[in-house]
């Protein structure tokens, strides 16, 4: 797992929507990495993405909520990925 996959990871943990014992946070939102990485890139992606993994995967309810927390999330992860590609650009 590289810094970038690292990094996504933690913030999926952080975010926490499954509750998950602190513990196993990590292991948890690990599978969801490759997903989110093909999608940081494009802001409307990935916060469509992050819907579904929330919703369908994770099978978390939709509500106002959970979508006020993906936009959070979504801003945190595209910028993380703004970051990635400038550093790249050199």
């Amino acid at each position: 797992m590289d810094n970038l996959d690292r990094t996504i990871n933690d913030i999926m943990a952080q975010w926490n929507p499954l509750d998950v014992p602190c513990a196993i946070q990590n292991q948890e939102y690990e599978q969801y990495v490759p997903l989110i990485k093909k999608n940081i890139d494009k802001k409307l992606s990935l916060e469509l993405c992050l819907e579904k993994l929330a919703c369908t995967n994770m099978g978390l309810e939709s509500s106002i909520s959970l979508k006020m927390d993906i936009v959070k999330i979504c801003d945190k992860l595209y910028e993380l990925g703004k970051k990635t590609r400038c550093n790249t650009n050199y």
